[in-house]
């Protein structure tokens, strides 16, 4: 586990045991605010605050950012052009999973995945989101 990930952990345990006991105790509640949570992702005016997001999320705030910050040939206009091409095609994604083009979507990843066989496996990687989670829960209850 990285530095990162332990500091992550150490900083939303506490938020993470209180979440998971309001949740045990408060089931209606929970399970109404993850419903409302849901039909958010499902309205097709979120898809330009989704895209954006899910850009920043994957791509802006990583290792392309880092490389865009070290590297000069991957000037402000390069990797303005970078996001907006992330992000209309998340949105794209976004779109057709939202109006049921599953046929569509499939033939896609059945494209791409001939041309990735040799990649790592991919490992779900959730401690980003689980801090900015537990973080957002730890300030707001002025943990």
């Amino acid at each position: 586990m990285s530095d990162d990930k332990i500091k992550a952990e150490e900083l939303t345990r506490e938020a993470r045991l209180f979440y998971e006991r309001f949740k045990q105790e408060n089931k209606e509640v929970f399970d109404e605010q993850n419903e409302l949570a849901k039909q958010w992702f499902f309205d097709p005016q979120n898809i330009d605050s989704m895209s954006k997001a899910i850009t920043m999320y994957i791509f802006r705030d990583g290792v392309i950012e880092n490389y865009h910050g070290r590297n000069k040939h991957l000037d402000d206009n390069a990797m303005k052009e970078v996001n907006i091409f992330m992000v209309n095609h998340i949105a794209g994604l976004l779109t057709y999973a939202l109006e049921g083009n599953w046929l569509q979507l499939r033939a896609l990843m059945g494209y791409y995945s001939t041309y990735n066989k040799d990649w790592y496996a991919a490992e779900a990687d959730t401690s980003t989101m689980d801090f900015m989670f537990f973080n957002h829960m730890r300030i707001q209850l002025k943990m």
